[in-house]
């Protein structure tokens, strides 16, 4: 993927309502990698114990969109849905802005499996996590900007493959995998 899909895949994903929520900020720069950079930390942030340790679940959350964002990357803007999550917490995550990496392993048809890590300011690996994202069959809806499009219009893809990609995904049952 040239730097510019890459810049108008990073335009149009950083719109998901799921970043904002999380305080995050995508970045695609790196062809290799999807990476979040937490930038805003609220109340919600802080550890369960009530410490400036990060929150578990924003962990998850953080790790989870890495994933189905580079499930979307992978399958071309096709809707994907986390299909397996398994996070490590290896040790207290004590940086104040750490950032999330996810790099996919293995594809297979309808399937990508993932290895993402946060790291802290050091680079050092505080969680690690693995996963597999799948490719979703969803009824078609009407566009309207907000991502039921199949994320396909913003970043370039050809109506007529828009069209053919909305019209089996019409055909087909909600969640089910698809074969590529």
């Amino acid at each position: 993927m040239s730097a510019a899909q890459r810049a108008d895949w990073q335009a149009r994903l950083s719109q998901m309502a799921i970043l904002n929520h999380l305080g995050v900020r995508l970045d695609l720069v790196d062809d290799q990698a999807v990476r979040l950079v937490l930038e805003r930390r609220t109340p919600a942030h802080e550890g369960g114990l009530g410490t400036e340790r990060l929150n578990g679940a924003m962990i998850a959350g953080m790790m989870d969109c890495a994933m189905s964002i580079a499930g979307i990357l992978h399958f071309r803007g096709r809707t994907c849905g986390t299909v397996q999550l398994s996070i490590q917490f290896m040790k207290p995550v004590r940086c104040k802005m750490p950032v999330v990496e996810c790099r996919a392993m293995r594809r297979a048809s309808g399937v990508v499996f993932l290895e993402a890590q946060l790291l802290e300011e050091n680079r050092r690996c505080a969680v690690m996590a693995t996963g597999m994202v799948g490719v979703t069959r969803i009824a078609a809806h009407d566009g309207g900007g907000d991502g039921r499009e199949n994320w396909h219009a913003p970043v370039g893809v050809d109506a007529a493959a828009a069209a053919t990609s909305a019209a089996e995904v019409e055909r087909t049952p909600s969640f089910q995998m698809t074969e590529e």
